[in-house]
């Protein structure tokens, strides 16, 4: 068998932390085939699914939806009944009008996914019916995150392979010498640490620095973003062997290496982005 995943855990120590999220690639913009003037959207049933979407897990976002013949969709003011644990449409409904409930398939009671103050506002623009199979159903606009896409728990771009995007990388910078194995790739560190929500002022702290690629994609979002993130790379002295490529250049450590990797990386980026020098004073 070729191995070609890795596995990768991600945890908080404050509930201050939140998963940070990945660019959308082309692949996935294509679940989002509507256009309007906000952008790319598609149409996803307003009824609530997954988990929190029994009525018991979120009460409140359990309401009576009116759609009329026409398909017009109505919903109520509403007030707040505390004993009954529900809400209580202001305005019954009209003979014209079809009660629409968020129950699931198997009859169980689910939950609509917003609240009603927003859904009316939305109703018959951002929220539209369709009769389906004999019934209405109700559907509403789901819009791509403005920051990107949550990250899934398997990544198989062919970007993360450390052959490429790692072996190859470090090779490129010193001179098409292999002097370290199977570093991570930099674009796998880059994504991990924007899952990481590794926002503009951040430190990252690696303390198993090997070649340095932490640092390199470090280096690399303060370039996409002008981001002021920095980083403490740990890595023990740890010596190379003595008849490797890496010791014969002159690597007496895995540390040595890392080093003079991140002095590539600025200097490489000094060269190439004569405007963003300042990024690294």
């Amino acid at each position: 068998f070729s191995q070609n995943h890795e596995y990768a855990v991600f945890y908080s120590v404050s509930k201050k932390s939140v998963v940070g999220r990945l660019p959308r690639t082309s692949e996935r913009m294509e679940r989002y085939p509507e256009k309007d003037s906000e952008g790319n959207f598609a149409w996803i049933n307003f009824r609530k699914t997954g988990a929190g979407s029994k009525r018991e897990d979120r009460p409140k976002l359990f309401y009576p939806v009116f759609v009329s013949s026409k398909g017009i969709i109505r919903i109520s003011d509403m007030d707040w009944s505390a004993s009954d644990n529900a809400w209580k449409p202001l305005h019954e409904q009209t003979e014209d009008e079809t009660l629409l409930l968020p129950s699931g398939v198997d009859g169980e009671e689910r939950v609509w996914n917003m609240g009603w103050h927003r859904a009316q506002r939305l109703a018959n623009t951002d929220l539209i019916s369709r009769m389906v199979s004999g019934s209405w159903q109700v559907y509403r606009k789901y819009r791509p995150h403005e920051e990107g896409a949550l990250p899934g728990t398997w990544w198989d771009d062919a970007k993360y392979s450390a052959t490429e995007s790692g072996t190859g990388v470090v090779k490129n910078l010193f001179g098409n010498r292999e002097l370290f194995s199977y570093p991570k790739s930099v674009f796998l560190l880059e994504d991990s640490l924007r899952a990481s929500n590794c926002f503009e002022e951040s430190i990252t702290l690696d303390y198993f620095a090997g070649s340095g690629t932490t640092a390199h994609a470090v280096m690399n979002l303060n370039l996409e973003d002008g981001g002021n993130r920095k980083f403490i790379m740990v890595q023990l002295p740890e010596p190379t062997d003595e008849k490797s490529e890496a010791h014969k250049a002159g690597y007496k450590t895995i540390a040595d290496i890392g080093k003079e990797r991140i002095r590539r990386v600025i200097k490489k980026i000094k060269d190439e982005h004569e405007e963003k020098k300042d990024l690294l004073s």
